[in-house]
């Protein structure tokens, strides 16, 4: 509702570490990485929602919003148990991404996937 009344796009990510604790009595879940622990940010394709929407269109994107974020958690809580050829084919296709960078005016420019995408972690 608040992307389409703003056209800002809806941005869908998850933050996976290597070691933390999961309070899980928590309403979100929330993540404590523990101290030195390697994290990685996924993020999905911008949602971009049009001020005109219909019911039936909003039923749709927010459908996709949580197949998005469902795909980014599974992938982003997977990353430190994958092999290297794994990260390489989930780095290949994030960094194909385009990220609008939104200002009060409206999107000002886009950033490639590899101007935003994280440096690799160390070994």
């Amino acid at each position: 509702m608040l992307a389409r009344k703003t056209g800002a796009p809806i941005m869908v990510f998850h933050v996976g570490v290597d070691r933390g604790r999961t309070f899980e009595k928590t309403w979100d879940h929330f993540l404590l990485p523990m101290p030195f622990a390697r994290a990685v940010i996924l993020f999905a394709p911008p949602i971009f929602v049009p001020k005109d929407a219909s019911v039936e269109l909003m039923d749709a994107k927010h459908a996709e919003m949580q197949k998005e974020l469902e795909r980014v958690r599974d992938v982003a809580e997977a990353w430190f148990t994958q092999s290297d050829e794994e990260r390489e084919r989930h780095r290949a296709e994030f960094q194909k991404i385009n990220f609008p960078v939104i200002t009060r005016r409206g999107v000002r420019r886009v950033l490639r996937g590899s101007q935003f995408f994280c440096r690799r972690e160390r070994r």
